[in-house]
């Protein structure tokens, strides 16, 4: 018991750690009214080289749904493609196939933490992989070929497809410091955000009108930051006494929800503090919400191990989704709201733990177990609406 502890604890932890010609469609936001102000420049000029790549073209995005996942040692697969026609249930499942993405040039592949991220119209998605030896970022079409390399320097990881689809944010390390940037899809324009703050930043989320980003300090207490990419301008928009990480916005900008010691906490963008979600004794995490922006779906230990949970952001009209002997982790919401796709441990023993995808509906009907093999699958993430 106490080695499943440890491995679940590294698992959530690994996690959390998730020329500049700047977007110019992004509305700079208002100062912050009752949260500190700091006003930091931050350069313009690109710190590393990429290397220089062709405009890809647009391919059609897939008609059917799909969740993209990570597999532990190396690998990035298009999980089930499959399509849930509304009202009918898992009856309705169809196209049950799983595709392994194609390494550029047979080389190997290997992702590294939250690894990759979908384009707005579920057309492309962003990935790392060491298989040049540092950790890269590369853009692939979404059948899981054509991958291409649009960073070259420095172990980056964390990328994150804007909104509007004109950016990738991500976190990069050069020497003993990692920064937020920014580049284009096809590898233009790289730039650091935020080279000029002090410390290290890590888990970079973009507000819905792609003209914001939000950050974690990477060790330690510290405060989230809102930074405005056009404007440059920063805000502190919590606490620098609490453990704050793994911040996103909700799907109208209106808030942002993030880890806060052992519990879940929500803001307003600009820094107004709503509230603390209510653990119930035990340690919340890894929070996802609804496209409705009106609940959260997330794992806790409050009932013993890690299962799922929904509530509204309150915390109130709780429903725990699953109870099983393991743990779930990772959920994701399908671009309907009706489903929500999870990483479950199917097997545990004391040298081997095996993780595989599952689907559940909102009510903790319909469980249905998507894949079946020895490989340990993480993060799953449902391609966006076509």
């Amino acid at each position: 018991m106490k080695t499943r502890q440890i491995i679940i604890s590294c698992i959530i932890l690994i996690g959390m750690l998730s020329a500049c010609n700047l977007p110019s469609g992004g509305s700079e936001l208002p100062t912050a009214v009752s949260a500190p102000t700091e006003i930091i420049p931050v350069p313009t000029e690109p710190v590393m080289s990429v290397p220089t790549e062709p405009t890809i073209p647009t391919p059609l995005p897939p008609a059917e749904p799909r969740i993209l996942y990570s597999v532990a040692g190396g690998a990035l697969k298009f999980g089930i493609t499959f399509q849930i026609p509304r009202g009918v249930g898992l009856a309705g499942v169809t196209s049950m196939t799983q595709t392994v993405m194609s390494p550029l040039a047979g080389e190997p592949t290997d992702f590294v933490g939250t690894p990759f991220s979908w384009s707005p119209d579920g057309a492309w998605v962003v990935f790392v992989s060491t298989r040049t030896g540092s950790a890269q970022l590369y853009v692939m079409d979404a059948t899981g070929v054509n991958a291409q390399p649009i960073t070259s320097e420095g172990e980056n990881a964390s990328p994150a497809w804007s909104p509007d689809g004109a950016w990738i944010a991500f976190v990069s390390t050069q020497g003993r410091e990692s920064n937020i940037y920014l580049v284009k899809p096809d590898g233009s324009n790289l730039a650091c955000l935020t080279c000029d703050l002090e410390g290290s930043e890590i888990s970079p989320a973009w507000s819905p009108d792609s003209g914001t980003i939000v950050f974690a300090p990477a060790v330690g207490p510290g405060s989230l930051i809102v930074i405005n990419v056009i404007t440059k301008e920063t805000r502190i928009v919590s606490s620098p006494e609490l453990k704050s990480a793994a911040p996103f916005f909700s799907p109208d900008g209106q808030f942002i929800l993030y880890e806060c010691e052992q519990s879940l906490c929500v803001n307003t963008s600009y820094g107004n503090v709503q509230g603390m979600f209510p653990s119930g004794g035990g340690a919340d995490a890894q929070a996802a919400m609804s496209p409705d922006g009106k609940r959260i779906a997330f794992i806790s230990n409050r009932d013993g191990n890690y299962d799922l949970y929904v509530a509204n952001l309150d915390g109130t009209d709780l429903l725990r989704l699953t109870s099983t002997p393991y743990d779930e982790m990772h959920p994701a919401w399908s671009p309907d709201g009706q489903w929500i796709a999870y990483a479950s441990a199917t097997a545990f023993q004391e040298d081997y733990t095996n993780f595989d995808i599952f689907i559940i509906q909102l009510d903790g009907e319909n469980m249905k177990q998507l894949t079946k093999s020895p490989d340990n699958e993480f993060y799953p993430r449902w391609s966006p609406k076509p």
